[in-house]
C-alpha cells in the first residue's frame, strides 16, 4: 500500500497557490515574523500566518469537489485549476471528453480512523463490501445499508445507527439493514466455502467461521456521490441491472430471479444478455496466471460426476477458488 499523507503534496500546493486568482490569506498565528517580503500592502501582518495553511489544506484541498460544483454552477472564470487538481487526485468530475478518469485506491478513511475501531476492508481490495447503487426503505440522508447476514457475520459491529466511513464517496454514513442485499461468503474451519443469505444462516455456523472471504454488498444511494460531487465508480453486475436487461428484451420470464444453472445459461443465450449474477464469479479479483494454473489443475485432477466437480486438496488453487467465490464442501480429502 502506498504511503498516505494527511498533508497536501508539494504538487497539490503548487496548483492551488500558483493558479488561484485571489490571494489566499489568513490571520497571523505565530509570534515569529517572516524575514523576507515584509510590509507588503496586501498583507496585514509580517507574522507567520498559519491560517493561510488551513485555508489551503482544509478549505481548498479537502473541499475542492464542492468548490468545483459551485464555481461551475455560478460560471465563475479563472478557477479551472480546480479541475486540474481533482484530476491529479483521481476524483475529478470534469465533463471534458478527453479526460480519462483513473480510479485509484484511497487510504484517507483509514487515516481518519479512531484507535480500536474495526476495519472491514482495505482500499479497493477483494473481500471488502461490494458496491451496489440504490436506496433502502430505512435509508435517510447520509445512510447506507448492509445485509443483516453481513452485520451478524461481522460480530454485529455494523449495528443499526452505527456511523461508518467508506472509501468512496468518503463521507461518514449511518448503517441501516436491507434484507434484499447479498450476504457474506464464509470459509469454515473444515475448509468448506458457503454463502449466507440470512441472519439465521450465519448464526448456525458462527462458531465455525474461519475467515470472511467476502463481506457482501453495501447499498449506497446515488445522492451520496452527487452531494459530494464525486463521479460514480464502477459497481458489480447486480440483480437489478440483470432485471432491466431482461425487461429491455420483453416480458420477464417467471423464473428470472432464481433460475437453475441450466436455465440461466438458456436465458443468457436466448436473450443475448450477461449470465445471471448469481452464477457470476469474481473473475476480476484473480490474475490471468492463476486462472490458467487453475484450469490445468482441474484438467489433470478434477473428477466430474453427477453435475459436481471434485478436486483434491491443494492450498494454492483452493485459495484461487475461494477468491473467485466458488462454493465448495469438504468430502474427505477432496472438495466438491
Amino acid at each position: 500500500m502506498p504511503a498516505y499523507s494527511i498533508f497536501p503534496s508539494a504538487e497539490e500546493i503548487r496548483i492551488i497557490v500558483g493558479k488561484c486568482p485571489i490571494c489566499i490569506d489568513g490571520e497571523g498565528t505565530e509570534r515569529m515574523e517572516i524575514s523576507g517580503f515584509r510590509d507588503l500592502p496586501r498583507i496585514e501582518t509580517n507574522r507567520v500566518r498559519g491560517g493561510a495553511c488551513l485555508v489551503v489544506a482544509e478549505g481548498m484541498c479537502q473541499k475542492a469537489s464542492k468548490l468545483q460544483k459551485h464555481v461551475k454552477s455560478l460560471g465563475i472564470k479563472g478557477w479551472e485549476f480546480i479541475d486540474e487538481y481533482l484530476n491529479l487526485k483521481g476524483s475529478g468530475n470534469s465533463n471534458e471528453k478527453e479526460t480519462v478518469r483513473v480510479l485509484k485506491p484511497s487510504e484517507k478513511y483509514l487515516m481518519d480512523i479512531v484507535a480500536g475501531r474495526p476495519i472491514f476492508g482495505h482500499p479497493s481490495r477483494p473481500g471488502g463490501f461490494r458496491l451496489r447503487y440504490g436506496r433502502g426503505r430505512t435509508c435517510g440522508l447520509a445512510a447506507l445499508a448492509f445485509s443483516p447476514a453481513s452485520m451478524y457475520a461481522l460480530d454485529q459491529f455494523p449495528a443499526l445507527g452505527t456511523q461508518i466511513k467508506t472509501e468512496r464517496p468518503g463521507k461518514a454514513c449511518v448503517v441501516t439493514p436491507c434484507d434484499s442485499l447479498e450476504g457474506p461468503i464464509l470459509l469454515l474451519n473444515n475448509g468448506s466455502l458457503i454463502y449466507c443469505d440470512t441472519k439465521e444462516e450465519v448464526m448456525k455456523v458462527h462458531s465455525e467461521i474461519s475467515e470472511i472471504i467476502d463481506c457482501g454488498e453495501i447499498l449506497v444511494p446515488f445522492g451520496e456521490f452527487c452531494e459530494n460531487n464525486h463521479f460514480l465508480v464502477p459497481c458489480g453486475y447486480s440483480i437489478d441491472w440483470h432485471k432491466q436487461e431482461l425487461m429491455d428484451k420483453g416480458p420477464l420470464p417467471e423464473d428470472w430471479e432464481s433460475p437453475s444453472w441450466e436455465r440461466a445459461k438458456e436465458m443468457s443465450r436466448e436473450y443475448g444478455i450477461p449470465l445471471h449474477p448469481g452464477f457470476n464469479l469474481f473473475w476480476s479479483d484473480v490474475t490471468v496466471n492463476d486462472l490458467a494454473g487453475l484450469r490445468d489443475f482441474v484438467i489433470h485432477n478434477g473428477v466430474f460426476s453427477e453435475g459436481c466437480l471434485s478436486l483434491p486438496k491443494e492450498k494454492r488453487y483452493k485459495r484461487v477458488l475461494e477468491t473467485l467465490g466458488a462454493f465448495m464442501r469438504r468430502e474427505g480429502a477432496r472438495y466438491a
